[in-house]
């Protein structure tokens, strides 16, 4: 649900043998959190949600918020992972495409669609996974494609310990165990390197051996 303050643009429709067929050009909306405009149109099908054209446009939005301008039909999992997820910064340079038969959405195979979602978020706070500490600071690109997601981030901190150049992929983010792989680097204090250990999952799987460990020094990964 996203509640508009204002709206304006041209709409129209027409029916024909094939069905019918809507088209919304130089829509102009903003709301609470954002403004944007949007082009496009939606054509009916026999059978299906029908085929979408579309093309939109935000300006600087509260990534908080950003769950609300995605497709409906993005997976639902995804769509509660940002709203949940995303405890505070900001997101520029919005831009959303959707292209084929939303019956293929969200075109897994390129040839049959396409569904691309990029921008750029500031200073967010993300709370990335349960049991896990919160990466705070996080400036990064993020694309969704296809069904999947990138993120190359430029800078981030973990308590103390600063993240420096990071790339994180999921290749299908609808299948029932998405796989993540990461690359990048931190650094920071040794004491930070074990307080993240000790407050996430990783204790468990090491069988705790960093219980009352005290670390002194300067370490990177």
């Amino acid at each position: 649900k996203v509640n508009l303050d204002s709206a304006s643009g041209r709409v129209g429709w027409t029916r024909a043998s094939e069905g019918l067929r809507l088209t919304f050009d130089d829509i102009r909306f903003a709301t609470p959190h954002t403004s944007g405009s949007a082009s496009g149109s939606w054509r009916a099908r026999a059978q299906g949600p029908g085929i979408l054209d579309l093309k939109a446009q935000l300006a600087r939005a509260e990534a908080t918020h950003l769950y609300n301008y995605l497709p409906l039909t993005l997976d639902p999992l995804v769509r509660d992972w940002l709203r949940t997820a995303i405890k505070q910064g900001t997101a520029t340079d919005v831009k959303i495409a959707v292209a084929g038969d939303l019956a293929d959405f969200p075109f897994a195979d390129s040839r049959k669609g396409q569904f691309l979602v990029t921008f750029k978020v500031a200073d967010v706070t993300l709370d990335y996974a349960q049991n896990w500490p919160q990466l705070s600071g996080l400036d990064a690109d993020v694309r969704f494609e296809g069904a999947g997601l990138s993120v190359r981030a430029t800078r981030a901190r973990v308590f103390d310990a600063t993240v420096g150049p990071t790339r994180a992929d999921i290749p299908h983010l609808g299948v029932a165990h998405p796989l993540l792989t990461i690359e990048g680097e931190a650094a920071g204090a040794t004491s930070d390197f074990v307080r993240f250990i000790d407050a996430s999952p990783v204790a468990e799987w090491t069988g705790r051996f960093t219980d009352g460990v005290q670390a002194t020094g300067s370490g990177k990964l």
